[in-house]
C-alpha cells in the first residue's frame, strides 16, 4: 500500500489527496491526539507489557540487525545516513538515524525483523556504533471528498479529517505519536524505539537514551 519518494507516501495517495499535499489552510489541533513526540501509553524499561519473556523478542530483534553493527552491510540493506546525531541536553540521546526508506515505502503495518530504522551513536578513531532499532508508521487520514493520504504539514491535520489506520503496537506497546515529521517531506507518524543493543536506564522502549552521547 506504501510507496514512496523520500519520505512521501504514495504519489497516487498524494494524486488522490490533490490539495492535502500541499494544502495551505491553517489545521487546528486533531482531538484526542498525542503532542508532539508525546507518550501514549506507559512503558516498561525491563520488557514489554503483557510479554512473559522479554529476552525472547529482543533476540529476535538483535538476531535480525546484527549484520548492521557493520554499517556497510546496513548501507547494502537500504538503510540511508543521516548525519546529524541528534541529543536533548538534560534528558538524553536518540543518535544518528538511518532510515530505510523503501522499506518504509512497502509495507504498511509494522514487522518486527524489519525495522524502518537503525539508531547509532559515533565511535572514538571513527566508525559508528549501532544502539538501538526505531519502528515508522506514517499516519493516513481520510480527509474526505474522496481525499486519502498523509499529511506533511508541521502543524496538525484540518479539523475533521479522521485517522483510517490503527495505532500500532509492537511487543506489547504502544508507538509514541502522532508525530509531525522530523525532516523534509517525512509525514505525520507514529514511531517506536527499542533500545536493543545499548542499555537505557530510562526504558527499553523511550525515546532518549542518557547512557549515550554524541561525542565519542
Amino acid at each position: 500500500m506504501r510507496s514512496v519518494t523520500g519520505f512521501g507516501v504514495a504519489a497516487c495517495v498524494c494524486l488522490a489527496m490533490a490539495t492535502g499535499c500541499g494544502q495551505s489552510t491553517t489545521p487546528v489541533e486533531p482531538s484526542g491526539m498525542a503532542p508532539a513526540g508525546g507518550q501514549t501509553t506507559a512503558k516498561s524499561g525491563s520488557g514489554p507489557s503483557g510479554h512473559a519473556n522479554s529476552n525472547a523478542f529482543l533476540a529476535g530483534v538483535r538476531q535480525a540487525t546484527a549484520a548492521y553493527h557493520d554499517w556497510d552491510k546496513a548501507a547494502a540493506a537500504g538503510y540511508e545516513l543521516d548525519p546529524v546525531c541528534i541529543s536533548n541536553p538534560g534528558v538524553g540521546t536518540m543518535g544518528i538515524h538511518a532510515i530505510n526508506r523503501p522499506l518504509f515505502a512497502a509495507q504498511l503495518g509494522v514487522v518486527a525483523d524489519q525495522p524502518e530504522a537503525l539508531l547509532y551513536v559515533p565511535k572514538a578513531g571513527g566508525g559508528l556504533k549501532l544502539v538501538a532499532v526505531e519502528y515508522l508508521e506514517p499516519v493516513i487520514l481520510d480527509f474526505g471528498d474522496g481525499k486519502v493520504g498523509p499529511w506533511f504539514e508541521q502543524g496538525p491535520w484540518p479539523t475533521g479529517a479522521v485517522i483510517v489506520n490503527p495505532h500500532p503496537e509492537l511487543f506489547g506497546v504502544k508507538f509514541d505519536g502522532p508525530m509531525p515529521g522530523h525532516g523534509l517531506g517525512m509525514p505525520w507518524h507514529w514511531d517506536l524505539h527499542v533500545w536493543a543493543w545499548q542499555p537505557n536506564p530510562s526504558g527499553l522502549f523511550e525515546q532518549w537514551n542518557p547512557s549515550i552521547s554524541c561525542t565519542p
